[in-house]
């Protein structure tokens, strides 16, 4: 399967490790890393999600867009769903799951995250 790429000045060196997020041509959200990654790396799980979610296009920009100074996000935050890498050491394969930040729960301190099934990330079509 080819896939297309819209890169949007997006460069891949070594050791650029500048956030980006990605948005394909059948999801619902722009894709964003839980992790702290180079953008070769991010681009090689973006590649693995498209195929698995059956992807013809997808289009990565950076997160965050310099003026001057300072930095505003590319995409608003509600528009963005964190996805993490979990590796079946058994089976030797890795899988993707996708969740949002709900933000802190007073009563803990604590995080409250939302996972997604991968028909709420995708249009995933008749099955």
């Amino acid at each position: 399967m080819n896939l297309q790429w819209k890169m949007n000045n997006v460069v891949c060196p070594r050791g650029n490790m500048c956030t980006c997020i990605a948005k394909f041509d059948n999801s619902r959200f722009w894709l964003q890393s839980d992790a702290l990654v180079d953008v070769q790396e991010f681009l090689r799980q973006v590649q693995e999600i498209a195929q698995m979610a059956g992807a013809k296009v997808v289009e990565s920009k950076y997160l965050l867009e310099q003026h001057g100074n300072w930095y505003d996000l590319t995409e608003r935050s509600e528009n963005i769903v964190l996805f993490d890498e979990v590796y079946d050491p058994e089976t030797e394969t890795a899988d993707y799951r996708y969740f949002v930040d709900d933000g802190v729960v007073p009563a803990t301190g604590r995080r409250r995250v939302r996972y997604l099934a991968p028909e709420e990330v995708f249009f995933l079509g008749e099955a």
